[in-house]
């Protein structure tokens, strides 16, 4: 079963209704998957990218992804540009520059998100792909 089948499933059996509902449930899911998973010993893995957009006129980038192992940079449908991921300490002491990025650092990291730093300050809204690390 998917995700999908089995969240509607319980919201059906359970006469919920409303968005709210299936958030709870979903999140009670995900919950119990990360509990089971654990206590076998397996990892998570996830099958998607995650793509975002950078904010204009700022070099940081918050996103609801804990485990980026790789940031792609796409400035159009033709082109797709792996960024280089720096330490955070070499890219607190750059001057953030101009045009398109080159190098990406984990600023932070918490249980539901993380706030990537760029090497550019973003003057246009580029589209980044973020990829988790692959169990």
């Amino acid at each position: 079963m998917t995700f999908q089948e089995i969240s509607g499933a319980i919201v059906g059996r359970l006469n919920l209704v409303g968005p709210d509902a299936t958030t709870r449930v979903g999140n009670l899911i995900n919950e119990h998957y990360r509990r089971i998973t654990s206590q076998l010993g397996l990892d998570v893995t996830v099958f998607s990218t995650v793509t975002t957009t950078m904010t204009i006129g700022s070099a940081v980038k918050a996103v609801a992804l804990t485990n980026i192992s790789r940031v792609l940079y796409i400035p159009d449908t033709a082109t797709t540009t792996p960024l280089e991921q720096w330490p955070i300490d070499r890219m607190r002491k750059l001057q953030p520059g101009s045009g398109p990025p080159s190098a990406w650092a984990l600023k932070t990291v918490t249980s539901q998100s993380t706030t990537l730093l760029f090497d550019v300050v973003a003057d246009a809204a580029s589209t980044l792909a973020l990829w988790p690390f692959w169990s």
